[in-house]
């Protein structure tokens, strides 16, 4: 009896710090294990990011090597339009000046006197250095070759005794476009006689057409809603003097055009602009654009443009035209 009772009175204690100990142990352990699981998911999460990253980098890769292949073959087309005007160069001696230019800037603008000349259905005669001649004064041919080429009349002198010369070659090698463009910008501007508002209300209400009033309503560029009419035929103000009078709710549906002309106290006011307005070579004091649709998508042409006092209600278009 007195060792079994020893043996229980030993028991207790070191049965706690048996038990004791073990939980202690279990806690570290546990700890442990959720140390190491945190660690692994960290691994996992930073792996799958460089997974991320490697991917994001292999699609930016293959965008950069995409753009350079079509940069390439834009390359590619150009050298073939290079190598195109270099086979078909041609020498011409017009009047006693030399000029090289090719084939197909010749024969670009089709039924003209060039076209037909080097449209290869004639059998021409060269000089004994290769030139063809061409009996007419080639002080101004330059700008024949550079509408040729790229069909552009805001380029072209401003003189009128050139513009008057320039206009009997337009004439004589049958470019009728280049020839209309000469004779708009030979214009007379009648500063005695500018366009009234009376005049600029009546044009407006022709913008209707077959007198039936129609009217939509659009969204400024700068986000508010107004209402204009329909305009439906092409409108050409190229080389008018137009002073202090407004456009209001038109819809320019078709090409607006104030090549050469003078705008003094203009304001365009509810109107839409579905195609790029011309401004090209003229002169602007004194002109708003007010609560318009339209010019942020078809920002207006204005090269060489003379301007004081040209404001938009849209800081983007004055940051880009006005400068």
């Amino acid at each position: 009896i007195s060792l079994r009772y020893i043996e229980l009175r030993m028991s207790e204690p070191w049965q706690a710090e048996v038990n004791a100990a073990i939980g202690k142990a279990s806690d570290i352990l546990r700890q442990k294990q959720e140390l190491l699981d945190k660690r692994i998911k960290q691994q996992e999460e930073k792996e799958a990011e460089m997974e991320r990253a490697t991917q994001r980098r292999r699609v930016e890769m293959l965008a950069d090597v995409e753009q350079q292949r079509q940069e390439l073959e834009e390359e590619k087309m150009a050298m073939k339009d290079v190598h195109k005007f270099q086979s078909s160069q041609i020498t011409l001696d017009v009047g006693g000046i030399r000029y090289k230019t090719s084939r197909s800037t010749l024969t670009k603008v089709p039924n003209t006197m060039l076209a037909a000349m080097f449209s290869g259905r004639h059998e021409l005669i060269r000089n004994e250095d290769g030139a063809y001649f061409i009996d007419r004064d080639g002080t101004h041919f330059r700008y024949i070759l550079n509408y040729l080429r790229d069909g552009d009349t805001s380029n072209l002198p401003t003189d009128t005794e050139v513009l008057e010369d320039l206009l009997k070659e337009a004439d004589f090698y049958q470019i009728d476009r280049l020839s209309a463009g000469i004779n708009y910008l030979l214009r007379p501007l009648t500063w005695n006689n500018p366009m009234s508002q009376k005049e600029v209300n009546n044009i407006s209400s022709s913008f209707r057409g077959y007198g039936k009033v129609e009217s939509e309503t659009f969204t400024s560029d700068n986000g508010h809603p107004f209402t204009a009419v329909y305009y439906n035929r092409e409108n050409n103000f190229d080389g008018h003097v137009i002073i202090d009078a407004t456009f209001s709710g038109v819809i320019f549906s078709d090409s607006l055009s104030f090549c050469n002309s003078v705008l003094r106290n203009v304001t365009f006011r509810h109107c839409c602009f579905e195609h790029q307005p011309n401004f090209t070579k003229a002169t602007m004091t004194n002109v708003s654009f007010q609560e318009c649709s339209g010019l942020t998508k078809n920002m207006p042409l204005m090269t060489r443009v003379k301007h004081n006092g040209v404001t938009f209600d849209v800081p983007e278009l004055n940051d880009k035209l006005l400068y």
